[in-house]
């Protein structure tokens, strides 16, 4: 039977709506220069310098592992891989090398070396490992799941193994991460120069990580969790008591997560400036308002992720030693500059549970921050509540 307009509109909001939902999920959390370490950022890539690409990985063409456990199986929608996605976005402008290399699970090893082989074909190596969630919720294969728990949060079977061993043929490697939770991604944040985060983007994934690569999009997505560096670190989340945030280090690392809560990069970058209150003094029912302005000191159009941050200095009871209290998206043209506002209520912002289990307003200093992340502050300012 054919859709009538309404089904045709509805299809094509929601085509809209899983594109836009894929796009804006995609976490940047590196982006350093590829060989040499100098020069341009190795992403975006361009199509005038890549002329050949390897992708590699056991997700790279595995398009229902871009789906999570709850999603019908065999996919009832069209869902392509990333690889037949770039395929199709770069034609034949760029040669595409594939090799799947290894299995989300496993020990073996054999694929290997057509995967060091490939990428010593190429201009640029992609490496798309992570997690596997193909079969749907009854498939005992499944690593990122319903009751399926691990006791650690490395990459799993010979998946760093094979990150480590193309990095080794000295072509640029960026990784891609299929996943739906935090891993510990210890030796790809050290060695490698790129590495993007696919949240189980589903059946636009595909698309949405091929224009991220290549610049058709910017990432804008920023990490909802904490990624630590280990798993001995958990319980960690970005709002820990004062005494956690400011631990000693581990005797064999650092104590402070791998990525933040907050974190994620785009392609162009942004100074903070000029933060001001219209009131810095104020009771309890009122409501001030928060400015700061933020220009583009890059090359490109961008969107930068502001955030807004709360510490009560004079709590009467032990609270997080930071609070998320609001978040902007803005769309900033090259060497312009945006004014971004936040109202703090104090009703609203800055209650807390006393020891009388009331929830109140106290009395007291506050620190309002504004940042690119909830480790990376750019602004801060002094609210006083009488």
């Amino acid at each position: 039977m054919r859709a009538g307009p309404s089904g045709s509109s509805t299809a094509r909001r929601t085509a809209n709506w899983r594109s836009s939902a894929a796009r804006e999920s995609l976490v940047l959390l590196k982006n350093d220069p590829g060989k040499g370490g100098e020069g341009r950022e190795l992403l975006p890539l361009s199509r005038d310098r890549v002329r050949t690409l390897a992708l590699i990985g056991p997700n790279a063409d595995d398009r229902l592992n871009l789906l999570g456990e709850y999603n019908a199986y065999p996919a009832l929608h069209p869902t392509p891989s990333i690889r037949e996605a770039i395929q199709e976005l770069v034609g034949d402008d760029v040669r595409i090398v594939h090799a799947r290399g290894c299995e989300v699970t496993g020990a073996d090893a054999s694929g290997l070396a057509a995967a060091r082989a490939a990428a010593r074909q190429a201009d640029v190596a992609v490496v798309v490992v992570g997690e596997q969630t193909k079969g749907g919720y009854f498939s005992p294969d499944r690593t990122d799941s319903e009751l399926k728990d691990t006791a650690s949060l490395d990459l799993t079977g010979v998946q760093e193994r094979l990150l480590k061993e193309v990095h080794a043929t000295g072509t640029p490697t960026i990784a891609v991460v299929v996943t739906g939770r935090a891993l510990s991604l210890r030796w790809a944040a050290a060695h490698l120069p790129a590495l993007l985060i696919a949240w189980l983007p589903g059946e636009a994934g595909g698309r949405a990580v091929a224009e991220a690569l290549f610049g058709d999009i910017e990432p804008t997505g920023r990490l909802p969790v904490t990624f630590p560096r280990d798993v001995g670190q958990l319980p960690l989340s970005y709002d820990q008591k004062p005494a956690r945030a400011d631990a000693d280090d581990y005797i064999d690392m650092p104590s402070t997560p791998l990525y933040p809560f907050g974190a994620g990069l785009g392609y162009t970058t942004f100074r903070y400036d000029r933060i001001r209150l219209t009131d810095d003094t104020i009771g309890a029912d009122a409501t001030t308002r928060v400015g700061v302005d933020i220009t583009n000191t890059g090359q490109r159009a961008g969107t930068e992720v502001v955030q807004l941050y709360v510490t009560d200095n004079q709590a009467s009871v032990s609270l997080p030693y930071i609070r998320l209290r609001g978040v902007r998206k803005v769309h900033v043209e090259p060497g312009k500059r945006a004014t971004i506002t936040f109202d703090i209520m104090p009703r609203r912002d800055l209650t807390l549970v006393d020891g009388q289990m009331r929830t109140v307003v106290e009395p007291g200093t506050f620190e309002i921050k504004v940042g690119h992340s909830s480790t990376d502050i750019r602004q801060r300012a002094k609210l006083r509540v009488t």
